[in-house]
């Protein structure tokens, strides 16, 4: 897919698990969540494709979601 987008959200999701491991209770759950979320899309642009966020090749969504449907 396409590697430098792939790398941007690395560094987004480092920069989420920063905020995660440093900050109070609040920040650490949202933190903590934003960079699970970088992680899955890092990991859609490094190759596995629209597929993992529900997506046909051509960015339309499916009926299903991500269950596969449609």
């Amino acid at each position: 897919m396409s590697v430098g987008y792939g790398l941007v959200f690395v560094v987004l999701a480092a920069g989420a698990a920063t905020v995660a491991v440093a900050a109070p209770w609040p920040a650490t759950l949202a933190g903590g969540a934003s960079a699970v979320s970088f992680v899955i899309v890092a990991v859609a642009y490094f190759g596995t494709g629209p597929r993992l966020l529900g997506k046909r090749a051509d960015g339309r969504r499916t009926v299903g979601g991500s269950f596969g449907r449609g």
